[in-house]
């Protein structure tokens, strides 16, 4: 959200809520969600660092990597080749790409 970016604290699912943490642990800002990804509401505490905007850019490739993976009947490898062609990220965020064969767990 804006730029930055959350780790799953904890789910809840008798209460359908999963509360995410900031990445940066010394930072207090958290948001909640649904079970299904559905934003319910923050904590209104301000980041204390600025936004990672090459961290963004990598979890959207790898989330869009995997939901091609797991619609298409395309091999792995073609559908990560054909994602980082049509990439638009900076030189930095693209040397942080994971490589398809490390992804491969998370593809499946």
């Amino acid at each position: 959200m804006c730029g930055h970016t959350y780790h799953r604290n904890k789910i809840v699912k008798a209460q359908n809520k999963v509360y995410w943490r900031c990445e940066d642990r010394d930072c207090g800002a958290y948001i909640h969600t649904t079970l299904s990804n559905v934003y319910l509401s923050n904590n209104e505490t301000p980041h204390i660092h600025e936004p990672n905007m090459d961290d963004v850019f990598i979890q959207q490739f790898k989330a869009q990597v995997i939901k091609r993976v797991r619609s298409e009947l395309v091999t792995p490898g073609v559908i990560h080749s054909e994602e980082l062609a049509k990439a638009n990220m900076s030189p930095s965020a693209m040397a942080n790409l994971p490589i398809a064969q490390s992804m491969r767990k998370s593809m499946l």
